[in-house]
C-alpha cells in the first residue's frame, strides 16, 4: 500500500513539474514562432524558373482575368493549342524577315543524321512542331509530318540533319528550336503547370499565368514545440526514475 502511495505521489509530482516547468517546450515553441515571424508569406517566381519548383511544393498561381488558384505543385505538362494552324501562321508571318519557315501543308524533305539504305530521307506535308509529352524539364522537340500514305509522324528534331521546303530552302534547325523554346514560333502544344487542389488536378497554361508565388513552410513553432515536448518528457522521466531508484541512470 505504501509503495502504491509513493508511486502516486511521484506521478503527481511529475505532472506538477510538467505544468510548472515546461522548459524546452516553451523554448522550442518560441524559437519556432520567431522563425515563422521572419518567414515571408510568399516568394515570387518567374515563369522561366518553374523548372526549379519541387513536386508537392505549395504554390499560388495568379491568373489573367480569372481567380487565383492555390495548391501543391504536381509538375509540368503540355496541352494542345486551339486553332494551331492559324496561330502558327501568325507567328510565321511575324518572322518572315528573320527566318524561312514552311507553311502548314507545304511539302518538305527531311534528311536523317543516322542513315540507312531504307532511312536516308523522307518527304511529306508539314503539319507543325510539337514537344514530346514526357515529364522531363526539357522535353525534346519534334516535327509533325504527314506521309504520302496519309499517316502522321512525329520525328525528333535532334535526329534530323537537314529540313528543306518545296522551294528548296534549307531550314535552320537550331534557330527554329531556339525560336520555339522562346515562344516566338507557335508549337502544337503549350507548356502548362499542374496544380493539385484537394483531389483535383488542374492544368494551367503558362500564358494564362501572370504571377507564380511559392508559399513557404510556416509551421516551425509546432516543430519546435514537438521537439521541446520530447526533450521535456525524457528529462522528467529521468527525474521520476531517479526518485524511485536513486541508483538508476540512463
Amino acid at each position: 500500500m505504501k509503495t502504491k502511495i509513493k508511486l502516486l505521489l511521484i506521478l503527481m509530482s511529475g505532472l506538477g513539474l510538467v505544468c510548472l516547468f515546461p522548459g524546452c517546450s516553451v523554448i522550442g515553441f518560441s524559437l519556432g514562432a520567431h522563425e515563422d515571424a521572419f518567414t515571408p508569406k510568399f516568394k515570387n517566381v518567374s515563369t522561366s524558373q518553374i523548372k526549379k519548383l519541387k513536386s508537392g511544393q505549395r504554390i499560388k498561381l495568379i491568373r489573367k482575368n480569372v481567380q487565383p488558384i492555390q495548391g501543391k505543385y504536381a509538375g509540368q505538362t503540355y496541352i494542345e493549342v486551339e486553332n494551331y494552324p492559324e496561330k502558327y501562321e501568325e507567328s510565321r508571318n511575324q518572322l518572315l524577315d528573320r527566318i524561312v519557315l514552311p507553311e502548314i501543308g507545304d511539302s518538305i524533305r527531311v534528311e536523317f543524321i543516322f542513315q540507312s539504305p531504307d532511312n536516308e530521307f523522307l518527304t511529306g506535308k508539314f503539319l507543325g512542331f510539337d514537344f514530346e509529352k514526357v515529364d522531363v524539364p526539357d522535353p525534346p522537340l519534334r516535327l509533325i509530318i504527314e506521309h504520302p500514305s496519309g499517316n502522321q509522324g512525329w520525328i525528333p528534331m535532334k535526329d534530323l540533319k537537314t529540313i528543306s521546303d518545296s522551294k528548296g530552302n534549307i531550314l535552320l534547325k537550331e534557330a527554329i528550336i531556339n525560336l520555339i523554346e522562346n515562344g516566338e514560333i507557335q508549337s502544337y502544344s503549350e507548356l502548362a503547370i499542374m496544380v493539385r487542389y484537394k483531389q483535383t488536378l488542374h492544368e494551367i497554361r503558362i500564358e494564362d499565368i501572370s504571377q507564380i508565388k511559392i508559399l513557404p513552410f510556416r509551421g516551425y513553432k509546432w516543430v519546435g514545440l514537438g521537439v521541446g515536448v520530447v526533450i521535456d518528457v525524457i528529462v522528467l522521466s529521468n527525474i521520476q526514475i531517479n526518485l524511485i531508484n536513486p541508483n538508476f541512470s540512463f
